[in-house]
Protein backbone atom coordinates (compact mmCIF):
# COMPACT_ATOMS: atom_id res chain seq x y z
CA UNK A 1 0.00 0.00 0.00
CA UNK A 2 2.97 2.24 0.72
CA UNK A 3 4.70 2.23 -2.65
CA UNK A 4 1.35 2.13 -4.38
CA UNK A 5 1.17 5.96 -2.73
CA UNK A 6 4.55 6.65 -3.27
CA UNK A 7 4.65 5.63 -6.93
CA UNK A 8 1.26 7.74 -7.11
CA UNK A 9 3.29 10.83 -6.04
CA UNK A 10 6.08 10.32 -8.26
CA UNK A 11 3.83 9.89 -11.14
CA UNK A 12 1.93 13.36 -10.31
CA UNK A 13 5.59 14.68 -9.94
CA UNK A 14 7.18 13.78 -13.08
CA UNK A 15 3.84 15.00 -14.80
CA UNK A 16 3.80 18.17 -13.25
CA UNK A 17 7.38 19.24 -13.92
CA UNK A 18 7.63 17.69 -17.53
CA UNK A 19 4.43 20.43 -18.21
CA UNK A 20 6.67 22.66 -16.21
CA UNK A 21 9.33 22.23 -18.50
CA UNK A 22 7.88 22.66 -21.99
CA UNK A 23 5.82 25.67 -20.56
CA UNK A 24 9.44 27.63 -18.75
CA UNK A 25 11.76 26.67 -21.57
CA UNK A 26 12.66 29.12 -23.91
CA UNK A 27 11.05 28.79 -27.86
CA UNK A 28 14.66 28.42 -28.74
CA UNK A 29 15.63 25.79 -27.02
CA UNK A 30 14.30 23.04 -29.27
CA UNK A 31 14.91 25.54 -32.32
CA UNK A 32 17.61 24.66 -34.67
CA UNK A 33 17.95 21.12 -33.76
CA UNK A 34 19.95 18.87 -35.25
CA UNK A 35 19.72 15.06 -35.83
CA UNK A 36 23.72 13.81 -35.83
CA UNK A 37 24.77 10.19 -36.44
CA UNK A 38 26.87 9.14 -34.10
CA UNK A 39 28.64 5.41 -34.09
CA UNK A 40 30.05 4.01 -31.17
CA UNK A 41 30.34 0.72 -29.05
CA UNK A 42 27.71 0.35 -25.80
CA UNK A 43 30.04 -1.63 -23.43
CA UNK A 44 27.61 -3.96 -21.08
CA UNK A 45 30.06 -5.44 -19.58
CA UNK A 46 32.10 -2.29 -18.31
CA UNK A 47 28.76 -1.20 -16.99
CA UNK A 48 28.21 -4.21 -14.99
CA UNK A 49 31.85 -4.04 -13.52
CA UNK A 50 30.81 -0.34 -12.70
CA UNK A 51 28.42 -1.64 -10.81
CA UNK A 52 30.10 -4.39 -8.75
CA UNK A 53 32.78 -1.76 -7.93
CA UNK A 54 29.75 0.45 -6.68
CA UNK A 55 28.46 -2.25 -4.51
CA UNK A 56 32.15 -3.02 -3.20
CA UNK A 57 31.97 0.37 -2.24
CA UNK A 58 28.59 0.42 -0.93
CA UNK A 59 29.15 -3.43 0.89
CA UNK A 60 32.59 -1.65 2.69
CA UNK A 61 30.33 1.15 3.69
CA UNK A 62 27.70 -1.52 5.26
CA UNK A 63 24.94 -0.90 2.78
CA UNK A 64 22.86 -3.04 0.85
CA UNK A 65 23.83 -3.48 -3.30
CA UNK A 66 21.94 -2.56 -5.89
CA UNK A 67 20.84 -4.55 -8.39
CA UNK A 68 21.24 -3.34 -12.87
CA UNK A 69 17.75 -2.34 -13.97
CA UNK A 70 17.17 -2.67 -18.25
CA UNK A 71 14.77 -0.09 -18.34
CA UNK A 72 16.76 2.85 -16.52
CA UNK A 73 20.11 1.40 -18.05
CA UNK A 74 18.68 1.48 -21.55
CA UNK A 75 18.28 5.90 -20.79
CA UNK A 76 21.75 6.06 -19.26
CA UNK A 77 22.96 4.19 -22.24
CA UNK A 78 21.38 6.51 -24.24
CA UNK A 79 22.58 9.74 -22.22
CA UNK A 80 25.86 8.42 -22.26
CA UNK A 81 26.32 8.74 -26.22
CA UNK A 82 24.61 12.17 -25.86
CA UNK A 83 27.41 13.23 -23.06
CA UNK A 84 29.69 12.88 -26.19
CA UNK A 85 28.52 15.70 -27.71
CA UNK A 86 27.41 17.45 -24.36
CA UNK A 87 29.15 15.81 -21.08
CA UNK A 88 26.35 17.89 -18.45
CA UNK A 89 23.31 17.02 -16.39
CA UNK A 90 21.33 18.51 -19.74
CA UNK A 91 20.98 16.93 -22.39
CA UNK A 92 22.32 18.07 -26.27
CA UNK A 93 18.50 18.90 -27.64
CA UNK A 94 18.45 21.72 -24.43
CA UNK A 95 15.96 19.20 -22.63
CA UNK A 96 16.51 18.58 -19.03
CA UNK A 97 18.27 15.26 -17.97
CA UNK A 98 15.12 13.40 -16.67
CA UNK A 99 13.03 13.71 -19.98
CA UNK A 100 15.31 10.74 -21.13
CA UNK A 101 14.42 8.79 -18.04
CA UNK A 102 10.71 8.71 -18.02
CA UNK A 103 9.06 7.19 -14.95
CA UNK A 104 12.04 5.38 -13.24
CA UNK A 105 15.81 6.31 -12.72
CA UNK A 106 17.42 9.54 -11.14
CA UNK A 107 20.81 10.70 -13.15
CA UNK A 108 23.10 11.49 -10.60
CA UNK A 109 27.12 10.44 -12.10
CA UNK A 110 28.92 11.37 -15.27
CA UNK A 111 32.38 11.28 -15.94
CA UNK A 112 34.71 10.60 -18.75
CA UNK A 113 37.50 8.04 -18.93
CA UNK A 114 39.73 6.72 -21.10
CA UNK A 115 39.13 2.93 -22.75
CA UNK A 116 41.60 1.29 -20.72
CA UNK A 117 40.29 -0.15 -17.10
CA UNK A 118 37.37 1.83 -18.04
CA UNK A 119 35.18 0.94 -14.85
CA UNK A 120 37.90 1.24 -12.01
CA UNK A 121 39.01 5.24 -13.77
CA UNK A 122 35.14 5.63 -13.78
CA UNK A 123 34.77 4.61 -10.15
CA UNK A 124 37.98 6.28 -9.15
CA UNK A 125 36.71 9.59 -10.53
CA UNK A 126 32.98 9.40 -8.81
CA UNK A 127 34.58 8.57 -5.36
CA UNK A 128 37.07 10.94 -5.78
CA UNK A 129 34.21 13.98 -5.53
CA UNK A 130 31.99 14.32 -2.67
CA UNK A 131 28.48 14.90 -4.52
CA UNK A 132 29.40 11.37 -6.70
CA UNK A 133 30.45 9.39 -3.67
CA UNK A 134 27.04 10.55 -1.49
CA UNK A 135 25.37 9.42 -4.58
CA UNK A 136 27.05 5.91 -4.96
CA UNK A 137 26.83 5.64 -0.84
CA UNK A 138 23.09 6.98 -0.76
CA UNK A 139 21.27 4.34 1.29
CA UNK A 140 17.89 5.09 -0.07
CA UNK A 141 18.81 3.54 -3.31
CA UNK A 142 17.93 0.13 -4.74
CA UNK A 143 18.21 -0.24 -8.26
CA UNK A 144 20.55 1.17 -10.70
CA UNK A 145 21.28 1.62 -14.29
CA UNK A 146 24.76 2.36 -15.96
CA UNK A 147 25.41 3.48 -19.11
CA UNK A 148 29.58 3.16 -20.78
CA UNK A 149 29.58 4.71 -24.72
CA UNK A 150 32.54 4.30 -25.91
CA UNK A 151 33.97 6.60 -29.04
CA UNK A 152 37.29 8.46 -30.20
CA UNK A 153 39.55 6.53 -28.15
CA UNK A 154 37.01 8.03 -24.77
CA UNK A 155 34.40 6.52 -22.38
CA UNK A 156 31.19 8.43 -21.20
CA UNK A 157 29.87 7.44 -18.37
CA UNK A 158 26.70 7.33 -16.35
CA UNK A 159 25.29 6.50 -13.82
CA UNK A 160 21.08 6.93 -12.28
CA UNK A 161 19.66 5.42 -9.22
CA UNK A 162 16.06 4.61 -7.83
CA UNK A 163 14.82 4.02 -4.46
CA UNK A 164 12.41 1.37 -5.79
CA UNK A 165 13.43 -1.90 -6.46
CA UNK A 166 12.71 -2.77 -9.83
CA UNK A 167 12.54 -5.77 -12.34
CA UNK A 168 12.15 -4.31 -15.80
CA UNK A 169 13.50 -7.17 -17.69
CA UNK A 170 17.30 -8.12 -18.42
CA UNK A 171 20.33 -6.06 -18.33
CA UNK A 172 22.62 -6.13 -21.39
CA UNK A 173 25.67 -8.68 -21.98
CA UNK A 174 28.87 -7.68 -23.96
CA UNK A 175 29.63 -4.95 -26.55
CA UNK A 176 27.24 -3.37 -29.14
CA UNK A 177 28.37 -1.40 -32.03
CA UNK A 178 25.76 1.21 -32.64
CA UNK A 179 24.95 4.16 -34.72
CA UNK A 180 22.20 6.48 -33.08
CA UNK A 181 20.80 10.20 -34.00
CA UNK A 182 21.15 12.31 -31.83
CA UNK A 183 19.02 15.26 -31.46
CA UNK A 184 21.76 18.44 -30.87
CA UNK A 185 21.57 22.50 -30.65
CA UNK A 186 22.96 24.25 -33.39
CA UNK A 187 25.06 25.95 -30.89
CA UNK A 188 26.41 22.86 -29.29
CA UNK A 189 27.75 21.60 -32.35
CA UNK A 190 31.78 22.66 -32.33
CA UNK A 191 32.68 20.88 -35.45
CA UNK A 192 36.63 20.75 -37.18
CA UNK A 193 37.52 17.91 -39.62
CA UNK A 194 40.38 15.39 -38.35
CA UNK A 195 43.10 13.35 -40.14
CA UNK A 196 45.93 13.65 -41.66
CA UNK A 197 46.11 16.50 -44.31
CA UNK A 198 49.27 15.62 -46.24
CA UNK A 199 48.69 12.86 -48.91
CA UNK A 200 50.78 12.10 -52.45
CA UNK A 201 49.32 11.67 -55.51
CA UNK A 202 47.48 8.80 -56.30
CA UNK A 203 46.68 8.20 -52.81
CA UNK A 204 43.90 8.64 -50.32
CA UNK A 205 43.70 9.91 -46.67
CA UNK A 206 40.36 9.77 -44.61
CA UNK A 207 38.77 12.73 -43.14
CA UNK A 208 36.70 12.76 -40.30
CA UNK A 209 34.48 15.24 -38.80
CA UNK A 210 34.31 15.59 -35.09
CA UNK A 211 32.57 17.32 -32.05
CA UNK A 212 34.22 18.95 -29.64
CA UNK A 213 32.38 18.70 -26.74
CA UNK A 214 30.95 21.86 -25.49
CA UNK A 215 31.13 21.77 -22.17
CA UNK A 216 33.58 19.39 -20.07
CA UNK A 217 35.43 20.05 -16.81
CA UNK A 218 38.65 17.80 -17.43
CA UNK A 219 40.50 21.01 -18.67
CA UNK A 220 41.06 19.23 -21.90
CA UNK A 221 39.16 19.09 -25.34
CA UNK A 222 37.23 15.34 -25.94
CA UNK A 223 36.49 14.91 -29.45
CA UNK A 224 33.68 12.45 -30.70
CA UNK A 225 34.05 11.79 -35.01
CA UNK A 226 30.77 12.33 -36.00
CA UNK A 227 29.27 10.08 -38.89
CA UNK A 228 30.41 11.35 -42.30
CA UNK A 229 26.88 10.62 -43.84
CA UNK A 230 26.02 13.45 -41.85
CA UNK A 231 27.41 16.14 -43.94
CA UNK A 232 27.89 16.55 -48.12
CA UNK A 233 31.61 16.80 -48.83
CA UNK A 234 32.87 19.11 -51.50
CA UNK A 235 37.02 20.04 -52.49
CA UNK A 236 38.14 23.68 -53.64
CA UNK A 237 40.03 22.07 -56.26
CA UNK A 238 39.05 19.00 -58.08
CA UNK A 239 42.01 18.58 -60.07
CA UNK A 240 44.12 18.45 -57.41
CA UNK A 241 41.97 16.35 -54.81
CA UNK A 242 38.75 15.44 -54.79
CA UNK A 243 36.69 13.56 -51.81
CA UNK A 244 33.68 11.29 -51.84
CA UNK A 245 30.65 10.96 -49.63
CA UNK A 246 32.58 9.18 -47.26
CA UNK A 247 34.74 11.78 -46.16
CA UNK A 248 37.97 9.82 -48.49
CA UNK A 249 40.45 12.21 -49.80
CA UNK A 250 42.12 11.28 -53.03
CA UNK A 251 45.48 13.14 -54.63
CA UNK A 252 45.24 13.84 -58.09
CA UNK A 253 48.01 15.75 -58.54
CA UNK A 254 50.27 17.87 -56.50
CA UNK A 255 49.18 21.46 -55.13
CA UNK A 256 46.98 22.61 -52.37
CA UNK A 257 43.11 22.42 -51.59
CA UNK A 258 40.24 22.98 -48.91
CA UNK A 259 37.96 20.39 -47.97
CA UNK A 260 35.06 21.21 -46.62
CA UNK A 261 31.83 19.36 -44.87
CA UNK A 262 28.59 20.79 -44.84
CA UNK A 263 25.86 19.81 -42.15
CA UNK A 264 23.08 18.33 -44.76
CA UNK A 265 20.52 19.58 -42.40
CA UNK A 266 21.85 22.80 -41.61
CA UNK A 267 24.26 24.17 -44.33
CA UNK A 268 25.38 27.39 -41.93
CA UNK A 269 27.42 24.80 -39.90
CA UNK A 270 30.33 23.21 -41.61
CA UNK A 271 33.94 22.47 -41.16
CA UNK A 272 37.14 22.83 -43.44
CA UNK A 273 40.42 22.18 -44.05
CA UNK A 274 43.45 22.94 -46.10
CA UNK A 275 44.82 19.21 -47.67
CA UNK A 276 48.60 19.68 -49.55
CA UNK A 277 49.00 16.74 -52.27
CA UNK A 278 52.69 15.90 -53.05
CA UNK A 279 53.22 15.63 -56.54
CA UNK A 280 54.90 12.43 -57.45
CA UNK A 281 57.09 12.92 -61.06
CA UNK A 282 56.96 10.56 -63.71
CA UNK A 283 59.06 11.33 -66.36
CA UNK A 284 58.88 10.67 -69.75
CA UNK A 285 62.19 9.95 -71.58
CA UNK A 286 63.78 11.39 -74.84
CA UNK A 287 67.26 10.76 -75.92
CA UNK A 288 68.89 13.86 -77.51
CA UNK A 289 71.65 12.76 -79.70
CA UNK A 290 74.80 14.66 -79.29
CA UNK A 291 75.77 16.97 -82.13
CA UNK A 292 79.34 17.78 -83.51
CA UNK A 293 79.16 21.24 -81.16
CA UNK A 294 77.08 19.80 -78.37
CA UNK A 295 76.76 16.63 -76.03
CA UNK A 296 74.26 13.83 -76.14
CA UNK A 297 71.94 13.33 -73.22
CA UNK A 298 68.60 11.57 -72.56
CA UNK A 299 66.20 14.39 -71.24
CA UNK A 300 63.60 12.99 -68.67
CA UNK A 301 60.59 15.45 -68.28
CA UNK A 302 57.72 14.90 -65.79
CA UNK A 303 54.11 17.06 -67.00
CA UNK A 304 54.50 19.46 -63.70
CA UNK A 305 57.14 20.97 -66.04
CA UNK A 306 60.49 19.21 -63.49
CA UNK A 307 62.97 18.11 -66.01
CA UNK A 308 66.81 16.69 -65.46
CA UNK A 309 69.13 15.34 -67.68
CA UNK A 310 71.43 12.09 -67.42
CA UNK A 311 73.78 9.66 -69.72
CA UNK A 312 75.43 12.35 -71.15
CA UNK A 313 77.61 11.31 -74.08
CA UNK A 314 80.97 13.31 -75.46
CA UNK A 315 79.94 15.22 -78.92
CA UNK A 316 79.59 12.89 -81.77
CA UNK A 317 81.80 15.11 -84.99
CA UNK A 318 80.45 12.95 -87.99
CA UNK A 319 82.86 14.39 -90.98
CA UNK A 320 82.22 13.39 -94.00
CA UNK A 321 84.26 14.27 -97.41
CA UNK A 322 83.85 14.40 -101.47
CA UNK A 323 86.94 14.61 -103.74
CA UNK A 324 86.57 16.52 -107.12
CA UNK A 325 87.90 13.40 -108.52
CA UNK A 326 88.06 9.36 -107.22
CA UNK A 327 90.71 8.22 -110.23
CA UNK A 328 93.91 9.98 -111.65
CA UNK A 329 96.60 8.81 -114.33
CA UNK A 330 99.86 9.09 -113.73
CA UNK A 331 101.57 11.53 -114.13
CA UNK A 332 104.17 11.53 -112.46
CA UNK A 333 103.34 14.59 -110.31
CA UNK A 334 101.17 14.48 -107.34
CA UNK A 335 97.54 14.41 -107.33
CA UNK A 336 95.54 16.45 -105.25
CA UNK A 337 91.62 16.38 -105.71
CA UNK A 338 89.71 19.25 -104.50
CA UNK A 339 88.08 18.40 -100.99
CA UNK A 340 84.77 19.15 -100.00
CA UNK A 341 84.12 18.14 -95.83
CA UNK A 342 81.09 18.13 -94.08
CA UNK A 343 80.34 17.39 -90.27
CA UNK A 344 76.97 16.41 -89.56
CA UNK A 345 75.96 17.93 -92.41
CA UNK A 346 77.32 21.10 -92.02
CA UNK A 347 79.68 22.15 -94.46
CA UNK A 348 82.92 23.42 -93.51
CA UNK A 349 85.06 26.80 -94.80
CA UNK A 350 88.88 25.58 -95.49
CA UNK A 351 89.84 27.53 -92.31
CA UNK A 352 88.09 24.65 -90.39
CA UNK A 353 90.43 21.71 -91.52
CA UNK A 354 93.48 20.52 -92.99
CA UNK A 355 94.41 18.58 -95.51
CA UNK A 356 96.85 15.88 -95.85
CA UNK A 357 98.25 13.59 -99.32
CA UNK A 358 99.89 10.61 -98.83
CA UNK A 359 100.37 8.04 -101.63
CA UNK A 360 99.64 10.84 -104.27
CA UNK A 361 102.21 10.48 -107.04
CA UNK A 362 102.87 6.35 -107.39
CA UNK A 363 100.55 4.46 -109.16
CA UNK A 364 97.99 2.84 -106.61
CA UNK A 365 95.76 3.78 -103.54
CA UNK A 366 96.58 7.39 -102.61
CA UNK A 367 94.80 8.61 -99.02
CA UNK A 368 93.62 12.24 -98.33
CA UNK A 369 93.51 12.77 -94.49
CA UNK A 370 91.18 15.52 -93.38
CA UNK A 371 91.29 16.92 -89.37
CA UNK A 372 89.09 19.11 -87.73
CA UNK A 373 90.34 22.61 -86.34
CA UNK A 374 88.55 25.03 -83.40
CA UNK A 375 85.70 23.57 -82.25
CA UNK A 376 86.01 20.89 -84.74
CA UNK A 377 88.81 19.44 -83.07
CA UNK A 378 89.32 15.93 -82.78
CA UNK A 379 87.12 14.91 -85.74
CA UNK A 380 88.83 13.76 -88.64
CA UNK A 381 88.94 11.61 -91.50
CA UNK A 382 90.65 9.53 -94.22
CA UNK A 383 89.54 9.23 -97.72
CA UNK A 384 91.10 7.39 -100.44
CA UNK A 385 91.73 7.27 -104.47
CA UNK A 386 93.00 5.82 -107.33
CA UNK A 387 95.92 6.76 -109.48
CA UNK A 388 95.81 4.41 -112.70
CA UNK A 389 98.64 3.77 -115.28
CA UNK A 390 99.56 6.06 -117.88
CA UNK A 391 97.61 5.09 -120.96
CA UNK A 392 99.29 3.10 -123.27
CA UNK A 393 100.63 3.81 -126.70
CA UNK A 394 100.72 1.27 -129.61
CA UNK A 395 103.53 1.87 -132.33
CA UNK A 396 102.28 -0.27 -134.68
CA UNK A 397 99.95 -3.71 -135.41
CA UNK A 398 101.27 -5.82 -138.21
CA UNK A 399 100.50 -9.21 -139.72
CA UNK A 400 103.71 -10.63 -141.13
CA UNK A 401 103.04 -14.27 -141.34
CA UNK A 402 99.79 -16.06 -141.73
CA UNK A 403 97.51 -15.94 -138.70
CA UNK A 404 99.58 -13.76 -137.04
CA UNK A 405 99.89 -10.07 -135.89
CA UNK A 406 102.64 -8.45 -133.59
CA UNK A 407 101.87 -5.65 -131.63
CA UNK A 408 104.47 -3.52 -130.33
CA UNK A 409 103.55 -0.28 -127.77
CA UNK A 410 105.71 2.33 -125.72
CA UNK A 411 106.32 1.60 -121.91
CA UNK A 412 103.91 3.17 -120.25
CA UNK A 413 105.27 4.69 -116.70
CA UNK A 414 103.97 3.02 -113.66
CA UNK A 415 102.10 -0.40 -115.22
CA UNK A 416 103.37 -3.79 -114.18
CA UNK A 417 102.31 -5.36 -116.95
CA UNK A 418 100.09 -5.12 -120.09
CA UNK A 419 96.71 -6.40 -120.90
CA UNK A 420 96.35 -6.96 -125.15
CA UNK A 421 92.45 -7.17 -126.63
CA UNK A 422 91.50 -8.08 -129.98
CA UNK A 423 88.25 -9.27 -132.04
CA UNK A 424 86.93 -9.17 -135.35
CA UNK A 425 84.14 -6.70 -133.90
CA UNK A 426 85.18 -2.80 -133.85
CA UNK A 427 83.12 -3.09 -130.31
CA UNK A 428 85.10 -6.01 -129.07
CA UNK A 429 82.41 -8.16 -128.45
CA UNK A 430 83.22 -11.94 -128.07
CA UNK A 431 87.45 -10.21 -127.68
CA UNK A 432 90.14 -12.14 -126.55
CA UNK A 433 92.67 -11.44 -124.16
CA UNK A 434 95.92 -11.54 -123.66
CA UNK A 435 98.59 -10.19 -120.87
CA UNK A 436 101.84 -9.42 -120.55
CA UNK A 437 104.13 -9.34 -117.47
CA UNK A 438 106.88 -6.80 -116.46
CA UNK A 439 107.35 -3.70 -117.43
CA UNK A 440 109.78 -3.29 -119.91
CA UNK A 441 107.97 -5.95 -122.23
CA UNK A 442 107.50 -3.57 -125.46
CA UNK A 443 105.87 -5.88 -127.94
CA UNK A 444 104.05 -9.36 -128.30
CA UNK A 445 102.85 -11.79 -131.17
CA UNK A 446 99.72 -13.22 -131.39
CA UNK A 447 99.09 -16.19 -133.32
CA UNK A 448 95.95 -18.79 -134.19
CA UNK A 449 93.84 -15.87 -135.67
CA UNK A 450 92.11 -16.18 -139.13
CA UNK A 451 93.50 -15.28 -142.70
CA UNK A 452 92.12 -12.77 -144.84
CA UNK A 453 90.05 -11.43 -141.85
CA UNK A 454 90.14 -7.88 -139.91
CA UNK A 455 90.76 -7.61 -136.79
CA UNK A 456 90.78 -4.92 -134.07
CA UNK A 457 93.52 -4.52 -131.47
CA UNK A 458 93.86 -2.16 -128.00
CA UNK A 459 95.54 -2.67 -125.44
CA UNK A 460 96.40 -0.97 -121.42
CA UNK A 461 98.70 -1.00 -118.39
CA UNK A 462 98.33 -2.42 -114.91
CA UNK A 463 99.73 -2.97 -112.03
CA UNK A 464 98.48 -5.17 -108.88
CA UNK A 465 97.41 -2.96 -105.73
CA UNK A 466 96.50 -4.66 -102.50
CA UNK A 467 96.56 -7.62 -104.39
CA UNK A 468 93.86 -6.75 -107.14
CA UNK A 469 94.91 -5.21 -110.55
CA UNK A 470 94.40 -1.52 -110.94
CA UNK A 471 93.74 -1.19 -114.98
CA UNK A 472 94.83 2.20 -117.23
CA UNK A 473 92.81 3.40 -119.98
CA UNK A 474 92.58 1.64 -123.08
CA UNK A 475 94.83 2.85 -126.21
CA UNK A 476 93.61 4.18 -129.40
CA UNK A 477 92.25 0.88 -131.39
CA UNK A 478 94.57 -0.41 -134.20
CA UNK A 479 92.90 -1.87 -137.23
CA UNK A 480 94.70 -5.21 -138.89
CA UNK A 481 94.03 -7.26 -141.80
CA UNK A 482 95.48 -11.09 -141.09
CA UNK A 483 97.44 -12.62 -143.52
Amino acid sequence: MENVKRNGIRLLLVFIVTIFAFICLPGSAFAGTQNIAVSGTMNYDEAQRCLDLVNQQRSAAGLKPVAMNAQIQRAAMLRAQECAFYCQHARPNGQAAYTAYGYYGSEKNITVTGVSDAAQQAMNNFMNSPGHRAAILDSAYQSAGIGCFEIGGWCYWVQAFDTLSLDNGTAGIGRVNTTAAIPVLDHYLNISIFGNTKLQEGKSIQLTVQQANAVNSLGYSLYAGLNASNFSWSSSNGKVASVDGAGRVTGRTGGSATITAVLRSNKNIKASVAVTVSHIHKYASKVISPTARAKGYTLHTCSCGDSYKDNWKNPVKKMTVKLSKSTFTYTGKSQKPKVTVFVNRKKLSAKQYTVTYKNNKKVGTAKVVIKGKGTYKGCSKTVTFKIKPKKVTIISARSSKKSKVTVKWKKSAGAGGYQIQYARSKKFKNAATVTVSGYGKTSRTIGGLKSKKTYYVRMRGYKKVDGKKLYGSWSAVRKIRIK
